[in-house]
């Protein structure tokens, strides 16, 4: 994710670069000295359509850096429902098959998660994905293969 972010930020500041007041100014100060009109007309609709070409790329720029963010964000709705979820999980893993861990470990994960915990390591660059998703469904995944052999 990392690199991709480093691709996204160099091609804003090569699109942004190219689109400065001073360089649009540039631009159309050589197209008015420029005394053949048909060729003055070609230029302008030269200089329209890369500036359409780098505001779509902006957009696509701006719409991976929205979906990038979404990846890494929760919104409290979705925390309250993910902490359900996980609670309701290791109660089902706990009847599925014995757990190593005491009651009172599963108890701190799920409290774990909460608005405040969760948002508060999110700005410190806490993936929660990575953190409790990978780990939990890794146990699942054991204690399904337990319980079928």
């Amino acid at each position: 994710m990392e690199e991709e972010l480093l691709i996204m930020s160099k091609t804003f500041a090569e699109v942004s670069a190219r689109n400065s007041a001073s360089w649009v100014s540039d631009k159309i100060k050589n197209i008015k000295n420029n005394k053949n009109n048909e060729e003055r007309l070609i230029q302008y609709e030269e200089l329209i359509n890369s500036l359409l070409e780098d505001k779509a790329e902006l957009q696509r720029i701006a719409q991976s850096y929205k979906s990038m963010y979404e990846q890494i964000t929760i919104d409290d709705e979705d925390i309250e429902y993910l902490q359900n979820t996980v609670r309701s999980t290791l109660n089902l893993l706990k009847d599925i098959a014995p757990l190593e861990q005491n009651e009172d470990d599963f108890d701190k994960i799920v409290e774990m998660i909460n608005k405040d915990t969760l948002k508060s390591m999110q700005l410190l660059g806490y993936n929660y994905k990575q953190a409790i998703g990978e780990p939990l469904t890794e146990l699942t995944a054991s204690k399904i293969r337990a319980f079928i052999k």
